[in-house]
């Protein structure tokens, strides 16, 4: 089972999912619970019935895989037809139970990094004074987080090459690979210290570490995670199984749980952690030490990105752009269009959005405050990352394979990572 696409189709399943198909997309009897369902049992954690098989088998291999999930994500947004003869769509998946937790924290000694002839010899990490004191930005992290950066060096996970982690200098030279995985997301980088999910030896999404110079790798805490966030010391994290919020130091240690909502999708921002809640799907916010907690507006939303005081999110039945003060007033309505993935950096908020007529995805982007909305290229894109001036994105060609693709933020320099 090719395991490195696991996390992105989770990802895109996670972000398709929260978002209202039209009624002319719904009639290929498919949405994206069956890709859910078609990855839970690829990872082993579902069974599926005959009938399930028989539907979900759409190459005709005699398997169901993650490129049966693929090919449902392609079918939804309208880039493939479904077969005719396909039988009516089951029910909904429950959500998987919690799986079994290894006795103790592993470390693992990471593969000897090898020379890049362009760079021999690894720089040293950044001075304190160009260091970061969180991870990532919220929109990245909405969008996976495959990429972030730090002073002049860019962190980005090699789709294209086995999700490896690698190092870039901001000019495009020195290139390094700090270390080889096979299935890696939400990177966040403070200091001297890449954070990361990944798949263990056991096929578990742990919490992991690894020094910016490719040495110390090791694995933190005990618990499976499916989100995470690094905010000084602390780890803030989504728990697998439960979906409740906890936090643990970087070192391991201080694992404390954080309320007891299941979530979907959060952002800490100061004091506060701003959250989507699982079943309501209506916007909360609680203190990072579990107390406060209190509902922001009344709307139910998608994706949420909070920037300063702001919270920007796809409101659920419309699927259009909103922001509101993070006290909940001056909700505002950002433009026309329907969207299934945002990410706000700077004074823009970047967005994707299905051209219905066409069946195609667009990125865009227009100004926090409406105006000057722009296209920066039409093209199947997923997981939005905004690094500087580039747009970093995934694409799927024929062969399902993945794809890591940047662009300038004014459409111009697209290029392969």
């Amino acid at each position: 089972m090719p395991k490195k696409i696991i996390s992105l189709l989770m990802a895109i399943v996670t972000i398709l999912s929260l978002s209202a198909v039209p009624a002319s997309a719904a009639e290929t009897v498919f949405d994206t619970s069956d890709a859910l369902e078609i990855l839970r049992y690829a990872v082993g954690i579902s069974e599926l019935t005959e009938e399930q098989f028989a539907k979900y088998d759409l190459n005709g291999d005699g398997k169901v895989d993650t490129a049966d999930a693929l090919f449902v994500l392609r079918i939804v947004v309208g880039s493939e037809t479904a077969p005719a003869a396909l039988a009516e769509k089951p029910a909904e998946p429950e959500k998987p139970a919690e799986p079994e937790k290894p006795a103790e924290p592993s470390q693992t000694t990471p593969p000897e990094n090898p020379t890049n002839p362009a760079n021999p010899i690894n720089p040293a990490t950044p001075p304190a004074a160009t260091a970061n004191t969180i991870g990532n930005t919220a929109g990245n992290l909405a969008n996976f987080g495959v990429a972030a950066i730090q002073g002049d060096w860019i962190y980005y996970f090699d789709l294209s090459n086995g999700n490896d982690l690698y190092k870039i200098k901001t000019d495009g030279t020195g290139k390094f690979l700090i270390a080889e995985e096979e299935d890696a997301a939400f990177m966040n980088v403070v200091g001297d210290w890449v954070y990361y999910l990944a798949m263990n030896d056991k096929n578990e999404a742990h919490m992991f570490k690894v020094k910016t110079d490719g040495t110390g790798k090791t694995q933190i805490g005990k618990d499976e995670a499916i989100m995470m966030q690094v905010v000084g010391d602390w780890i803030y994290y989504r728990e697998w199984g439960s979906d409740e919020l906890f936090r643990i130091k970087t070192d391991g240690s201080g694992r404390k749980q954080i309320g007891k909502d299941e979530v979907t999708m959060f952002n800490v921002v100061g004091d506060w952690i701003y959250y989507i809640e699982w079943y309501t799907d209506e916007i909360y916010k609680i203190k990072t030490d579990g107390s406060g907690r209190v509902q922001i507006g009344e709307d139910e939303a998608v994706m949420i990105n909070v920037v300063g005081d702001w919270i920007y999110y796809i409101e659920w039945y419309s699927d259009e752009i909103y922001k509101m003060k993070t006290d909940g007033s001056d909700k505002t309505k950002i433009g026309n269009d329907e969207a299934f993935s945002i990410n706000v950096s700077g004074d823009w908020i970047y967005y994707l959005s299905i051209d219905y007529k066409n069946w195609d995805t667009i990125l865009y982007r227009i100004k926090t405050d409406g105006t000057n909305r722009q296209r920066i290229i039409r093209e199947e894109a997923y997981l939005i990352n905004v690094i500087d001036d580039w747009v970093y994105y995934i694409i799927f060609d024929d062969d399902w394979d993945i794809t890591l693709n940047k662009v300038k933020t004014d459409g111009t320099g697209r290029i392969k990572v």
